[in-house]
């Protein structure tokens, strides 16, 4: 209801001053019962939270893959010039500046300028990367790898892409290396969990397939 003044003198003023006040109540009620309604969900999707298994934050980053403590022992060692690519999600909006992978067995003879990892879109296009990771790469342990510039990233899925090359390129830190139908589940074409993309390049292409699916778990991180 819209206010509008009640000309002095004007009879049965009472009308207009009544509904107005009537109003105002079913306003103060609705608004009431929404409050109380959303405090509710609000402590429901509390206590839910606090049930979820540890969340990336917990330990500093933005998004993994997997818990890290799950991971195996062995790794599996990359691929030369074939990409790896793992779907993160993003609970809320959120600017990623570095990647993370756990180097379980350096890299030798990495080749220069062909080593790198990058964000994808959920099309599988290119939204940022790393520098050259040939150095990082050669040394064991969480490997931080800083993107060439920060980007702001929605809430939502994508995915965090690697390309080794090399004589022996590293073994990175992995769940399980299983079928790749068994650790994909039933997700369709196009939005499996583990991808593999591409032979023989040398760097990350402007856009991935991602169809192919992969048998390897890796694990990786966002901050």
């Amino acid at each position: 209801m819209t206010y509008t003044p009640i000309p002095k003198g004007t009879d049965s003023w009472d009308v207009p001053v009544n509904a107005a006040f009537v109003d105002q109540d079913t306003r103060i009620t609705t608004n009431a019962a929404n409050i109380t309604a959303n405090g509710v969900s609000i402590a429901a999707l509390q206590t839910l939270t606090n049930t979820l298994e540890r969340q990336p934050s917990e330990r500093g980053f933005k998004s993994w893959t997997m818990q890290p403590e799950t991971t195996q022992s062995l790794g599996t060692i990359a691929v030369s010039g074939a990409m790896r690519l793992q779907r993160h999600k993003l609970r809320v909006a959120s600017t990623i500046t570095n990647l993370h992978m756990g180097v379980l067995v350096v890299g030798s003879g990495l080749t220069a300028g062909q080593n790198f990892m990058g964000i994808y879109d959920t099309a599988g296009n290119l939204l940022a990367q790393t520098a050259d990771q040939s150095t990082n790469w050669t040394t064991v342990g969480m490997r931080t790898s800083p993107l060439t510039a920060p980007i702001n990233l929605p809430a939502g899925d994508f995915y965090v892409g690697f390309l080794a090359n090399g004589t022996t390129p590293p073994t990175f830190a992995r769940g399980h290396d299983n079928s790749s139908s068994f650790i994909n589940g039933l997700t369709p074409s196009g939005q499996h969990l583990y991808i593999s993309n591409g032979a023989g390049l040398t760097a990350l292409p402007a856009t991935v397939s991602l169809v192919n699916t992969s048998s390897t778990a890796f694990w990786s991180g966002t901050s």
